[in-house]
């Protein structure tokens, strides 16, 4: 299922996702934006699926190059959380980074011991081992964040935070919020 620049209806709120391209050399995967099953620790599939965001670099990859998706509400939300699952790192090619954008402030919850930042443009989130042999997903490579106060849009930026170039993904997953009537 394809959520690139489709809104989706969560209730009685409308969601969207979009997605841009920041800097050169990359190109957004085929499954960027779709719900995929990723693999868990052990290398065996998961039963979640999640939202990927998923990209390929030709070049040496450093921010700002990646991607920059908006999840945008029709009308605000509150207690907005979610997880952004598998920041994982090969000895070459990538190493996962991300941060968020948005107007509202953020805590993270549950950063696993794989995953160092806060998820700021100046501390990304990244990981600070060679883990991509670990699985895709699992409870050290992924950090829940939380908003609390009213939320109309948010920008995940994601990008390698080093390597020569290769496909990399993160996905999205346990997403709730509360909205009044």
């Amino acid at each position: 299922m394809a959520l690139a620049g489709a809104a989706a209806s969560v209730g009685n709120v409308g969601v969207s996702f979009a997605t841009t391209l920041v800097g050169g050399a990359y190109a957004l995967n085929a499954a960027n934006l779709r719900l995929a099953t990723p693999t868990v620790a052990g290398g065996a599939t998961g039963t979640n699926a999640r939202l990927a965001l998923q990209q390929t670099s030709s070049a040496s990859t450093t921010t700002p190059r990646g991607q920059a998706t908006t999840i945008s509400f029709d009308r605000p939300v509150q207690n907005l959380s979610f997880t952004i699952y598998g920041f994982t790192r090969s000895t070459a090619t990538y190493n996962d980074a991300a941060y968020i954008t948005s107007a509202a402030t953020f805590t993270r919850s549950g950063q696993g011991s794989q995953i160092a930042g806060v998820g700021t443009s100046v501390s990304p989130w990244t990981t600070n081992t060679v883990n991509s042999e670990s699985g895709q997903t699992t409870t050290a490579n992924s950090v829940t964040v939380t908003f609390v106060g009213p939320v109309s849009s948010l920008v995940i930026n994601y990008y390698s935070a080093g390597g020569s170039g290769g496909a990399q993904a993160i996905f999205l997953g346990n997403m709730a919020f509360t909205a009044g009537c």
